[in-house]
């Protein structure tokens, strides 16, 4: 296949980078974008070499390029990390318990650590679509917080509490059926759309999580493809943009 037309955006405006506790946010925000271009870019080469498009078919298919794109920033990178959770009660024959994490990675300099959960969603801009986060994408994003939530009650021999991250990865595949294509002019607008939903969904479960709204930052990666036509004979539904939600949570203990 020949190369593909596309463009890599960021939309970093609920990204606060001067809020961060300890000085870390600019490094870290700076981390996140060169992380998010990898993923997507090495994505896009798979594309044009075989045809198919591993982002947009689990989170399984997403690993390699998610542990690529780490090792090119670190080689401090680890791939479903078990960590231990202490249980509720502490009688002797309790057991700690096993969680495992997708990612774990420390910045090269060892400036932070990231503990990272992938998870992928499906977003509908058909004609006739509602054009609103559905059910299954809250869900997800629920389970990614909670999953990450949990890394509070780990062993400090796992986890420590100096500038370590969580973070929710929530690959958003972007799409519509090609009788269904929208406007245009509302397929551009649409990245923007949705980061406003995906920011408002994150903010009422972490609300209902009691995850303080000021510790949680998003930062969106937009792989624009709406210039490729070729979805069809892929055996694809169009699919214009692939957005990389990476959701950081700080503060927690």
């Amino acid at each position: 296949m020949a190369k593909i037309a596309y463009e890599i955006d960021f939309i970093d405006s609920d990204y606060k980078s001067d809020s961060f506790k300890g000085g870390a946010g600019r490094s870290l925000k700076s981390f996140l974008r060169d992380f998010g271009a990898g993923v997507l870019e090495k994505n896009v080469k798979i594309l044009e070499g075989t045809g198919t498009f591993p982002i947009v078919l689990s989170e399984r298919d997403s690993y390699s390029a998610i542990g690529s794109a780490l090792h090119d920033l670190t080689p401090y990178v680890g791939s479903e990390c078990s960590v231990k959770l202490r249980p509720k009660t502490y009688g002797e024959q309790e057991k700690q318990k096993d969680c495992y994490v997708d990612f774990w990675c420390m910045e090269k300099d060892g400036k932070f650590e990231v503990w990272l959960e992938a998870k992928i969603v499906g977003y509908n801009i058909g004609k006739t679509a509602k054009w609103e986060c559905n059910a299954d994408l809250t869900n997800t994003l629920k389970n990614a917080l909670e999953q990450l939530q949990t890394l509070k009650k780990s062993n400090a021999t796992k986890i420590s509490d100096n500038n370590v991250f969580r973070v929710a990865l929530l690959n958003n595949v972007v799409y519509y059926t090609k009788n269904q294509k929208s406007d245009d002019a509302d397929i551009e607008a649409a990245p923007k759309y949705i980061h406003k939903q995906v920011v408002e969904a994150t903010k009422s479960c972490a609300k209902n999580l009691r995850i303080k709204e000021e510790n949680v930052h998003i930062l969106t990666s937009v792989l624009d493809l709406h210039t490729f036509e070729s979805w069809e004979e892929l055996g694809y539904y169009e699919c214009p943009y692939v957005l990389l939600h990476t959701i950081v949570l700080e503060g927690l203990k």
